[in-house]
């Protein structure tokens, strides 16, 4: 009776060993900035970034980083800028 059981046991374990090495094979980053500043002079500035990682084996990765950056000063647009990146990795020896 106590032998299935350890049976059971050990197989739900690998089961979520292996569901969370899946789970990690994807990883997702997103950072926000916000500055608004009044007094004197007005100053507005934003700033957004999302990067998303997923490994599509022990030697291959991809990336893709997408981003935004807005500055107003006085009710004037100061600086813009849209910027992405896809980026793919290949690892020549284990990690």
């Amino acid at each position: 009776m106590l032998i299935p059981f350890l049976i059971a046991l050990a197989g739900t374990g690998y089961a979520d060993d292996q569901e969370q090495k899946d789970n990690k094979r994807f990883s997702n980053q997103t950072s926000f900035s916000l500055v608004d500043t009044t007094g004197n002079t007005e100053t507005l500035s934003l700033s957004g970034e999302n990067e998303m990682t997923y490994a599509f084996s022990d030697t291959w990765a991809g990336s893709w980083l997408l981003g935004a950056i807005y500055k107003e000063n006085d009710g004037e647009k100061e600086s813009e800028r849209y910027y992405t990146d896809i980026r793919a990795d290949y690892s020549f020896t284990d990690r």
